[in-house]
């Protein structure tokens, strides 16, 4: 279990994907090194919390769902192929609008780029390509 934000670590996480038909998607936040910059690791720390929350809240309890490293999360679509692992991706996305975060009294915009393939090395390509293209895109091979 990750200390942070709750969800599974990647060793965990890795385990379990291991039995199961499904689609990985790697889901890194864009400019995540600028909160950290502006607002100090604390506030940090909580939009990596805020990220974990709303991808539990909107991820069937089916999924699962990790913490990679830094400010990059994992999910595992059980049964679901890249298609319609994006068209979850997706939306997901319209609930990463602005938080309010009272510890530096305003809202900060928390935006992702996503990679998503049939095995994790392929959703890590798709990662690099999404990011290649800019900022809040997801990239499916």
């Amino acid at each position: 279990m990750d200390k942070l934000t709750g969800l599974l670590d990647k060793e965990t996480f890795f385990e379990k994907a291991a039995a199961y038909d499904g689609t990985y998607a790697i889901v890194d936040l864009d400019n995540f090194k600028s909160f950290n910059d502006a607002y100090g690791r604390d506030v940090g720390d909580e939009v990596l919390k805020k990220t974990a929350e709303v991808l539990k809240q909107n991820i069937d309890e089916r999924h699962l769902i990790g913490r990679l490293l830094h400010d990059k999360f994992l999910v595992f679509f059980k049964g679901l192929n890249v298609n319609e692992a994006k068209v979850l991706l997706d939306d997901i996305r319209e609930h990463f609008h602005g938080f309010y975060f009272p510890s530096v009294k305003k809202e900060l915009h928390i935006i992702f780029s996503a990679g998503v393939g049939s095995d994790f090395e392929t959703a890590e390509r798709a990662l690099k390509q999404a990011k290649d293209l800019g900022r809040n895109k997801i990239v499916c091979l």
